[in-house]
């Protein structure tokens, strides 16, 4: 191949790595979900007032408070099969995709609109439809063919081996997940509504479960592009979202500690947290710079803000990424905290010299171990120019 086409060809393979990587994020279940900002352009401001050290009561008190404010306006029971095409679109123009089932169809004689959460467990004050906020909301009633609606009924959503209904028993498992998200927005949407570890409960006490299936499959089924797209299309048209399909860890901090069982399932959301610096000790010359990279498990764990500090500032200082330099000769050590301090990671440093480093006085490579920093050495290229230098002289003497 000529040189100038395997360098056009190498620089436009490198610009379409760049873009994939770019417009692409993480893998879910086999398939790259586009990354794309909300429909109100709010990507980077939508949770910004929920803490992330909250949990349990507190974090669901604040998610309710969100809800409210950014739920602008609510589509209504009656209106709901005029957006499902939207919403909810099947492979062909103008059907919809039935929940649970996952088959495309016309929202006509054969569909209706299924109460995630069911009707007879609403906070009702008659038996007419529409009399609820949250039946009037899109992120809680889904289009579903008549006979999966009347199948499920009024059923907790639980295993097979429970007393309740399992929406993924047509075959389509990824629903276990969806429906779980949804149940758990629904708490969000009306406070009056509550989870309960049960299989079945009085309808007259409004709750829904059971509780540790619906964690246990909100961590086993990871959030679909269906769930995406749908999060997507009801904002634009009610203003809020379900925080559950942006945040599924959200639902571990509010109700993991409920029993012993949700503690199980939601064990390494609450596991204490450890740190570590891929540095543990260096030896460097005054005026050199490194990034040291902290790490903190387990990879669940909520809170990675990292703290960093200096012993001695006057002989090393360090940013709030990582970045050391070197100022004068002296012993320092840097540590990296978690946010709450409670734990931290050290590298102990030994500066020398009064000069910075320069390319006639190189750094001992020895003494700069990489385990992920940055530094560079000299070392390579004064070998490269030595033997530069010893070929130029041969080359002359073979001339001459």
């Amino acid at each position: 191949m000529d040189k100038k086409v395997a360098f056009r060809f190498s620089l436009f393979a490198t610009f379409v790595a760049f873009f994939s990587l770019a417009t692409l994020s993480t893998s879910k279940n086999g398939e790259y979900i586009a990354v794309e900002a909300y429909q109100n352009n709010d990507a980077a401001t939508y949770y910004a007032n929920i803490d992330y050290k909250l949990i349990s009561t507190e974090l669901l008190t604040s998610l309710q408070s969100l809800n409210a404010t950014k739920r602008q306006r609510l589509i209504y029971y009656d209106n709901m099969s005029s957006y499902f095409s939207t919403t909810d679109p099947g492979t062909r123009n103008g059907q919809v995709t039935a929940y649970y089932s996952g088959k495309s169809a016309s929202f006509s004689g054969n569909m209706n609109r299924e109460h995630v959460w069911p009707f007879s467990k609403l906070v009702i004050n008659t038996g007419e439809r529409g009399q609820n906020d949250i039946e009037n909301d899109m992120h809680m009633i889904r289009p579903a063919l008549k006979d999966d609606n009347e199948g499920r009924g009024n059923s907790f959503f639980t295993d097979p081996s429970g007393a309740g209904w399992d929406p993924g028993s047509l075959g389509d498992y990824t629903y276990r997940g969806d429906a779980a998200r949804i149940i758990f927005y629904c708490v969000v949407a009306d406070p009056q509504l509550s989870l309960v570890d049960k299989d079945f409960d009085n309808k007259d006490n409004h709750t829904m479960g059971k509780l540790s299936t619906l964690l246990k499959w909100n961590i086993q089924y990871s959030v679909t592009s269906r769930e995406i797209t749908r999060n997507e299309a009801v904002e634009g048209l009610q203003g809020n979202r379900n925080p559950f399909i942006d945040h599924p860890e959200y639902a571990c901090r509010i109700w993991g500690k409920y029993n012993s069982e949700t503690e199980k399932i939601c064990a390494n959301y609450f596991k204490e947290p450890e740190i570590t610096i891929d540095y543990t000790s260096l030896r460097l010359r005054v005026g050199n710079e490194i990034k040291l990279t902290a790490t903190i498990t387990p990879e669940e764990y909520l809170d990675k803000t990292v703290i960093w500090e200096s012993s001695d500032e006057s002989i090393a200082t360090v940013s709030t990424n990582g970045n050391v330099r070197l100022i004068k000769a002296g012993e320092v050590s840097i540590k990296a905290y978690v946010s709450d301090k409670s734990k931290y990671a050290e590298c102990k440093i030994v500066v020398i010299g009064d000069t910075p480093v320069t390319p006639e006085e190189p750094e001992n490579p020895t003494s700069q171990a990489k385990c992920g920093g940055s530094i560079v050495t000299t070392s390579v290229i004064l070998s490269t120019i030595s033997l530069l230098g010893v070929s130029l002289i041969l080359l002359r003497k073979r001339k001459q």
